[in-house]
């Protein structure tokens, strides 16, 4: 299965949902990772530290250092190539048209950690690994 989970930036939700879920599924499953309206070029997020500090730290915390990871524009081929498209966003974030109806999306309602504290940030990590840790594969 190849999942693609987004966000609004592709900096916070959904690399730390891509990461873990790479982590627990290793070469089994192929996961990526892309943002719905990234600001800025399409860059490693390690790049944005200390913005970004929480989610790298959160990430550290669990053995994984996603400071190489590139944030990636969400573009329409990317949903065609995936089984399934996750969309960890909260209920007023805006998804493309063409997402709003596929067959393929599944909603998390997963709060934003941008510009949110290290305990926050935390908690976004574990709801997101719980809601892994559930995840069916098909």
């Amino acid at each position: 299965m190849k999942i693609l989970f987004i966000c609004k930036g592709n900096v916070g939700r959904s690399q730390i949902a891509e990461a873990l879920f790479r982590k627990k599924f290793g070469d089994e499953h192929t996961a990526v990772s892309a943002g719905t309206k990234i600001s800025g070029p399409e860059e490693p997020i390690g790049n944005l530290f200390p913005q970004i500090y929480e989610v790298l730290e959160v990430m550290n915390e669990e053995g994984i250092d996603v400071s190489t990871s590139v944030r990636t524009q969400l573009t329409e081929k990317m949903v065609n190539e995936v089984d399934k498209v996750v969309a960890i966003i909260e209920d007023d974030e805006i998804l493309p048209e063409y997402l709003l109806t596929s067959p393929k999306l599944l909603r998390w309602n997963v709060p934003d950690p941008k510009g949110k504290d290290l305990k926050f940030t935390r908690e976004v990590r574990e709801e997101i690994k719980r809601r892994i840790d559930l995840f069916k594969i098909n």
